[in-house]
């Protein structure tokens, strides 16, 4: 009897006893914390510190599905008069952020792709910084960038160096010719011998493809991995004006290219064919590569263009050019090129153009091979899409196997 009046006092204890309640820093996403924001109106420092502490546990920017974020800059107490944004998303001009009430709390919303990476920064108060709260960034031509991956990105693993694989050889090599004489890296892969036979790759822009694309790191791992050839690469600089030296209106280039290439053939053990040599380059360098892809087509029968400038030149902007969309429709189809192209869909003019580019291409019969992504102009599109390019020109040939 004593038992069951235990029990019972229990039971209703636990009746008794208060319902839980959401705790104060418990929110669903942004928008649950916005509307308390607004709706609850009192204690707003608290809830705004509160949500900062909960979202830190999910990252910033917030993803509130797979195709929504929201960026947000919070300053605490020291105060700010403005905060912008800018990155692949506007074509890098700043736009204001919204301002919660008075606080130093801005934020930004965007609607972008599930496999969407976006390269941003901040602007407060005038000065570009990287976002405080996001540990993510990437390297860029003008220093490192904050990074925006959406759910659904795939990072690449191709540019993360292995200490436990053979590594290709780095050499700065100083040359003497009668054109120009940049910058240049030659990349030598890993077990290189002389009595073998290397294709070869030439790299625009080489100390940029090394540094901000991880050139080596990506060839290392794809010939540890089977998944290319052995090749020679090829790291050019740009002499002078970049925008001078990849102008496809002037010679200056290809009468250095003439040089370089006689220059490591002899040097190198390669494979002195067209077939088996690869140009390639970004933006501008993407420009000179199709130009070589016409006016060296004895040298080079591939032809890489990573977000190639093909607007370059083009007088409707008010610029003077070599018109290279135009060369190309009046180019012979005998010239039996294999062209390879990359575009971000957020880069505008640059994506139409490849897509002109492209068809083109298809029109003459030539081997063409295009990939998009929902990025914008940066390396960091490049970067991660090179070994794509380069397992389509120099994919590893497994033998056949013979039954007996």
């Amino acid at each position: 009897m004593k038992n069951q009046a235990i029990c019972l006092i229990i039971f209703i204890s636990l009746f008794m006893l208060p319902s839980p309640k959401l705790a104060q820093n418990d929110f669903k996403d942004f928008y649950d914390f916005l509307d308390r924001f607004e709706t609850e109106g009192t204690n707003q420092t608290q809830l705004i510190e509160d949500y900062i502490q909960w979202q830190e546990e999910y990252g910033f920017p917030a993803i509130v599905n797979n195709t929504h974020a929201v960026f947000i800059y919070y300053a605490g107490q020291n105060h700010i008069g403005s905060a912008q944004i800018a990155g692949d998303f506007n074509s890098w001009n700043p736009e204001d952020m919204i301002r919660l009430g008075s606080f130093n709390f801005f934020y930004f919303p965007l609607n972008a792709e599930a496999t969407a990476r976006l390269d941003y920064k901040f602007i407060v108060d005038g000065n570009w910084i990287l976002d405080p709260r996001n540990p993510h960034t990437v390297p860029g031509g003008f220093g490192d960038n904050s990074e925006l991956a959406m759910p659904e990105f795939i990072q690449p693993t191709e540019i993360i160096y292995r200490k436990n694989i053979d590594h290709g050889n780095l050499t700065f090599i100083k040359t003497e010719f009668k054109s120009a004489n940049p910058g240049l890296t030659v990349y030598l892969p890993p077990n290189f011998q002389n009595n073998n036979s290397y294709p070869t790759a030439y790299f625009t822009d080489g100390s940029e493809y090394l540094s901000l694309a991880y050139s080596a790191t990506i060839l290392d791992n794809l010939i540890h991995d089977g998944k290319i050839k052995p090749i020679i690469g090829i790291f050019v600089d740009p002499w002078g004006q970049r925008h001078e030296w990849y102008n496809c209106s002037s010679m200056k280039y290809l009468e250095y290219l003439d040089e370089l290439v006689s220059f490591i053939d002899n040097r190198y053990p390669t494979i002195a064919n067209r077939t088996e040599r690869l140009h390639l380059g970004d933006s501008l360098g993407g420009q000179i590569s199709a130009f070589v892809g016409l006016q060296r087509n004895n040298l080079f029968k591939n032809i890489g263009m990573q977000s190639g400038a093909f607007w370059d030149g083009d007088t409707s902007l008010g610029r003077i050019g070599c018109q290279i969309k135009d060369q190309y429709k009046n180019a012979s189809s005998n010239l039996n090129l294999s062209m390879w192209f990359t575009a971000g869909t957020y880069e505008q003019t640059i994506y139409e153009d490849t897509q002109a580019m492209v068809q083109i291409a298809k029109e003459k019969n030539w081997i063409t091979n295009v990939t998009y992504y929902h990025e914008g102009h940066s390396w960091g599109l490049w970067r991660h899409t090179l070994d794509e390019m380069l397992e389509f020109f120099f994919p590893m040939v497994k033998e056949p196997t013979i039954f007996i």
